[in-house]
């Protein structure tokens, strides 16, 4: 699905990462991909946002990843935008949000990251 490159995060795949996350540090909502083969469409190599259903309050991140960086990038961005979920799930107050990349982004990408190199 990604192209490939030198592994940084060499015993770990992309859907490996992704089953870990939701599993051992889950956001407020629950989480759907979406693979997009465009970093022009995008802007970026992820992207973030909530979605409500038809008016129904349920409620879902979204999470939108450029197919066309290698695995590895896609992994660190992975870990970026979840940090941002889990930044913006607590008191979910990710409407009135001021800084996204703030010092609760920080802790929250420290939370990610550590989980991932403590396996």
């Amino acid at each position: 699905m990604f192209d490939q490159c030198h592994k940084l995060h060499s015993d770990r795949s992309f859907a490996k990462t992704l089953k870990m996350l939701k599993k051992k540090l889950p956001p407020a909502y629950p989480v759907s991909i979406e693979y997009i083969n465009c970093l022009e469409k995008l802007g970026h190599f992820g992207l973030t946002y909530i979605k409500e259903y038809k008016g129904s309050g349920r409620k879902r991140f979204i999470v939108q990843i450029d197919t066309t960086q290698c695995e590895d990038m896609a992994i660190e961005t992975l870990i970026h935008e979840w940090a941002h979920m889990i930044s913006w799930s607590v008191g979910n107050n990710w409407e009135t949000w001021q800084d996204d990349h703030g010092p609760e982004f920080g802790v929250a990408f420290s939370r990610v990251y550590q989980l991932l190199i403590d396996k």
